[in-house]
């Protein structure tokens, strides 16, 4: 029996993660346990102690370090003494070790007269150097338990955190994730990640924000810190504005947007944040609400042609770091608000490593865009030999034009039919059955520029396959879909196949209609398989049963042009029953913001997998379905993509697990269809890869 093997990507974890203290390597008994809240410690050791980066660093510890004073917002003593705490390790110095542990005692309860932006600034620094020395005194731990809540003209640091939606609260959180790690703060450290899920975009983790005016916002009926990924206000660009802070340039939404200097200060908080997490086990972060950190960079480089400078630059050596991008280039870190010495402890793509995405240059526009070859084989769990194909998920973004996208094995000739369809500054997914040959690797190439996303699914083993094969366009051959049912011929596709992998595209569509598709001997369905507006492209890639009559038919609700292209077949079984699971808009459930469980009803018993064809309609502001077998934990991948007032669907092959539902989330208020089109008796297993992300 063949398999197939589906990603299931994990977004959050039940329980925070708090990192256990470690004892260092090769260092004086006087430095204590560590966390390695920031950096490994035996990593730190194994780091030059000569360039420049190194240069600066030592000359800050051996520097004179001034007197603590956390209610001043703009001391450097905090930074200092986190200077003298990686000299102190890498040296293994025990005299700078007392200079730093005598400088972190007296900072404590210096931040009386101050504000929380000052105690936000100020603490983390502190916090990373007792890790990293090994001091953690009952003193220090007691004034961390309450400095989170003390108040400071009027409010505490955790307050600041959840409410203040700029760069008070991204330097507050990640003051208070630093204490919480450090304490072993498991409960508030979940309720801390939660608050950060929000600021970057995900309203169902927190939505308690103040915010000011929502002139930058996206959607001001729903505002977040973070606009979400292919945002638009008054037709311009604002994917990734932190909102709060851009909005202090008192102008309106234009382009190029300004170079507000509060966003990278956000940025600072934000980015800090995401390292500790990421330190801390919860390497995903980078991936959360879309790339939001990612996207945020973007828009301050592509947007506002803002580069990092001055005391903003430690940021892009940590973004650098994680995602293997090269903001930096040759510049170096200074001393920020709160953090510095990233050129030394972060260099780039050092922890890139540790993360599931592969870096490719970006698509670029013009008649003959490059193409991306992206490994499969051997990668996220795909087995190096006995591999046909590979289920993929290809998603285009940052669409500069109407156009498309192909995908194929790389060995073989670029095929003439697309594989998915977009408009300008669509967010556009399909998910798709691809062959794979010796080259064991997939090739994407688009029309016009666009970022293009590829997720891996899953993978097929033993499987026959063809080659892409266009075996119906009416453009050409002047038949309608909307006069008749097409019967259309699968040419090229095994007798005994029992089920083929097609894609489906409407074209010069008259209105406002779905696409229904269906073995031939079998009566037609009530589902769609494809949705679309007048004028537009619009693509699915789905498996359909094949029957004794070896033909699939098609039928369009409005005049509308059809091509089906072929992408490969099964032998195995596969099940016909076309149903609807669930329509939103006539259950009573209503928008789905919340997750939706949806039951697949009377489920064969040598089912392994389902497959779906899932719709979003009366879409209400930019946003995203994820849908995942109910005993599974919430994916960090999208299976659709909107904008307001579209239709959008997507078809997939979903493992069946004990609690035999599927689970639905959409990032914005929308309605949803699920809708069975088969079942199938593959076996399913877990895996989890993002194969590529061009914006990164």
């Amino acid at each position: 029996m063949k398999k197939l093997a589906l990603s299931l990507v994990v977004v959050s974890l039940l329980a925070a993660f708090v990192p256990s203290a470690v004892s260092g390597a090769s260092l004086d008994s006087s430095f204590g346990p560590t966390r390695n809240l920031w950096i490994d410690r035996a990593t730190l050791q194994t780091l030059p102690t000569s360039g420049s980066a190194w240069n600066r660093l030592a000359d800050d510890a051996k520097s004179s370090w001034g007197s603590a004073n956390i209610s001043d917002q703009d001391s450097d003593h905090d930074v200092l003494t986190f200077a003298g705490a990686l000299y102190a390790v890498r040296r293994n110095d025990t005299g700078m070790r007392n200079r730093v542990v005598s400088a972190i005692e007296d900072a404590i309860g210096t931040e009386r007269s101050g504000r929380t932006l000052a105690l936000g600034r100020n603490l983390t620094g502190y916090v990373l150097a007792a890790d990293l020395v090994g001091y953690d005194s009952t003193q220090f731990r007691n004034w961390l338990r309450s400095v989170r809540t003390e108040n400071l003209d009027g409010r505490t640091l955790i307050d600041t955190h959840e409410e203040r939606a700029n760069n008070w609260g991204t330097h507050a959180g990640a003051a208070r994730i630093a204490t919480d790690l450090f304490l072993g703060d498991t409960k508030d450290l979940n309720r801390a990640i939660k608050v950060f899920r929000g600021f970057l975009g995900d309203r169902s983790a927190y939505k308690g924000f103040n915010f000011g005016d929502s002139g930058w916002q996206a959607n001001p009926s729903a505002p977040v810190p973070i606009n979400p990924a292919g945002a638009t206000r008054n037709g311009v660009n604002v994917d990734g504005a932190i909102v709060d802070d851009v909005r202090r340039c008192e102008c309106p939404v234009q382009s190029p947007a300004p170079k507000e200097n509060y966003q990278w200060e956000a940025m600072q908080g934000i980015v800090t944040q995401a390292t500790l997490l990421s330190a801390a086990g919860y390497t995903d972060v980078w991936d959360w609400s879309d790339a939001a950190i990612f996207r945020a960079t973007k828009f301050l480089y592509e947007q506002a042609n803002f580069p990092a400078e001055s005391d903003d630059s430690f940021v892009v050596f940590l973004i650098d770091a994680h995602l293997g991008t090269n903001y930096a280039g040759g510049e170096k870190a200074n001393m920020g608000k709160s953090m510095a010495y990233t050129d030394y402890t972060h260099p780039n793509g050092s922890a890139a490593s540790t993360r599931s995405r592969f870096i490719v240059g970006p698509t670029p526009p013009g008649p003959s865009p490059k193409q991306l070859r992206i490994p499969v084989i051997g990668v996220g769990g795909v087995p190096k030999s006995g591999v046909d194909a590979v289920s993929v998920n290809l998603t285009a973004v940052n669409t500069t034009g109407p156009g498309f996208a192909r995908i194929w094995p790389c060995d073989s000739d670029e095929p003439s039919t697309s594989s998915l369809n977009f408009l300008t500054g669509d967010v556009v997914a399909n998910s798709m059955v691809v062959p794979v040959d010796g080259s064991g690797e997939v090739c994407v190439s688009t029309s016009t520029g666009a970022d293009i996303i590829v997720d891996l699914i899953g993978w097929l083993e033993n499987t026959t396959k063809t080659t892409n094969r266009r075996l119906i366009d009416t453009r050409d051959s002047g038949d309608s879909a909307a006069a008749s049912t097409l019967r259309v011929d699968l040419d090229g596709v095994s007798s005994n196949a029992t089920a083929v992998s097609l894609t489906l595209t409407a074209v010069n569509t008259t209105g406002p209609g779905f696409l229904e598709v269906w073995p031939c001997g079998s009566s037609k369905p009530e589902t769609s398989a494809v949705n679309f507006l007048t004028g537009q492209v619009v693509a699915n890639s789905i498996v359909v049963p094949v029957d004794d009559t070896e033909q699939v038919c098609v039928s369009s609700s409005v005049a509308a042009d059809v091509i089906v292209d072929t992408l490969g077949w099964f032998d195995d079984d596969v099940a016909v029953k076309a149903n609807r699971l669930v329509d939103t808009r006539n259950s009573g459930n209503g928008s789905v913001t919340d997750v939706l469980r949806v039951p697949l009803g009377n489920v064969p018993s040598s089912a392994k997998g389902v497959s779906l064809t899932l719709t979003a309609v009366n879409t209400t502001a930019p946003g995203f379905l994820k849908i995942w077998p109910c005993g599974s934990k919430e994916p960090a991948t999208s299976a659709v993509n909107y904008f307001p007032g579209q239709f959008r669907a997507n078809s997939m092959v979903l493992a069946i697990d004990d609690t035999e539902s599927v689970c639905v989330k959409s990032s914005a208020a929308t309605d949803v269809i699920v809708d069975t089109l088969g079942w199938v008796d593959w076996q399913i297993e877990a895996a989890a890869k993002r194969l590529v992300d061009t914006r990164n």
